[in-house]
């Protein structure tokens, strides 16, 4: 259970389904309801802006197979401009070690999801023809390389509950594992026989087994219901009170709160907010080229110092920097888009300072990399970016 004293408790992490597509079949998915239509990043950004307000922290990207949507690179620059720590729930079959590489730094989970140990079961549930496990295993290895965290997502299904995936879960070596009991829900997985679902007394043997793993959270059915802050592709509310999912217009939840149909107290119980600060967060990187060292400040900051302390190579910073901005953004005050300005800090280090707020907006310099390569995009895109300058 969150330690957060109920009264100043507030929702810190909310679902995007971007797409409703996938290259898999999984028999038990309650997500195959959703509308193959989608929105741009841009259309996302009054959601964003909503989420933010509330004192969501996290953005969790999901489909669909999210890495089929055709703009997963751009609304992955702008979550991480906006200074959401991101994650993003996949099949795995689509993911490269060369996206991860561009996602270095950006994405700061995977989460990545399995029913079985055994591949037959795999395919006859759904995921894929075969290999799938391999892969998981494999891109679990690739995200590890580039610093960003792995969740392992097993939904409990008929055909493996029975199982131990002890031994798997060792070999992927995830940071977290979530294990789901297969869920039924009206108006989205209930056009098909239930091949899926488990009892509880089974469900409570799968949790018993398991248990001692370490990093290990368990989420029945109950738990599921009335817990999440989801969208759908279209930028609606998305919820599954009482067993049933609706579609509730962005509108309603703007002005009637995340709270209307979303349990704070079931949010938290099922163990919602954990530390979700990815691998890249502790360690020393380069950032446009500059050598810098990470150091983690109070919870939830993280100040970037530059181990060069010389006047050229502080003006060579700025410039670099700035180069990366678009004029017209910088100047458009949108508060997760700003210029660098050093500030003295110590006798060795300079570092950037965070003042939302002021008229020229200051942020760490990775936020200021993702939006600049947003912007980058998004000034391709006639007549698209207005928003950006009212």
């Amino acid at each position: 259970m969150n330690s957060e004293s109920a009264p100043c408790r507030k929702f810190r992490s909310a679902n995007i389904h971007v797409y409703g597509r996938c290259n898999y079949r999984c028999e038990h998915c309650f997500d195959r309801c959703l509308t193959k239509n989608y929105m741009r990043p841009d259309d996302w950004a009054d959601v964003l802006s909503f989420l933010k307000g509330c004192g969501v922290e996290k953005i969790n990207l999901a489909g669909g197979e999210p890495l089929m949507y055709p703009f997963l690179d751009q609304m992955c620059y702008l979550i991480k401009g906006m200074g959401f720590k991101l994650s993003i729930v996949s099949n795995g079959s689509l993911i490269t070690d060369d996206w991860l590489g561009r996602m270095e730094g950006v994405v700061d989970w995977i989460g990545l999801s399995i029913d079985s140990v055994d591949e037959e079961d795999e395919t006859l549930i759904g995921r894929g023809c075969g290999g799938h496990l391999d892969n998981i295993t494999e891109v679990a290895a690739m995200a590890h390389k580039h610093g960003i965290k792995v969740k392992l997502n097993i939904t409990v299904v008929r055909r493996s509950w029975m199982k131990d995936f002890g031994p798997l879960i060792e070999r992927i070596g995830p940071d977290r594992v979530k294990c789901f009991r297969a869920l039924t829900l009206r108006n989205a997985n209930d056009d098909v026989p239930d091949t899926w679902s488990i009892t509880d007394d089974q469900f409570a043997d799968f949790r018993r087994r398991h248990e001692g793993i370490g990093n290990i959270v368990f989420e029945d059915n109950e738990d599921m219901v009335a817990s999440y802050v989801m969208f759908d592709p279209m930028g609606r509310w998305m919820v599954n009170t009482g067993y049933e999912k609706r579609f509730i217009s962005f509108e309603v939840v703007r002005r009637e709160g995340l709270g209307s149909e979303v349990d704070i107290e079931r949010y938290y119980s099922r163990n919602a907010v954990y530390d979700w600060r990815s691998r890249r967060d502790a360690t020393s990187r380069e950032i446009f080229g500059l050598p810098c060292a990470v150091r983690i400040g109070r919870p939830g900051s993280v100040q970037r110092l530059a181990q060069r302390d010389d006047a050229p190579a502080r003006r060579a910073y700025r410039e670099r920097v700035e180069g990366h901005v678009d004029p017209a953004i910088r100047a458009s005050h949108v508060p997760w888009y700003a210029e660098a300005v050093f500030v003295p800090s110590g006798s060795n280090s300079y570092r950037l300072q965070h003042e939302p707020g002021s008229p020229r907006f200051r942020t760490q310099h990775t936020h200021l990399r993702h939006a600049s390569a947003y912007s980058e995009w998004l000034r391709g895109r006639k007549g698209r970016h207005a928003w950006l300058t009212r």
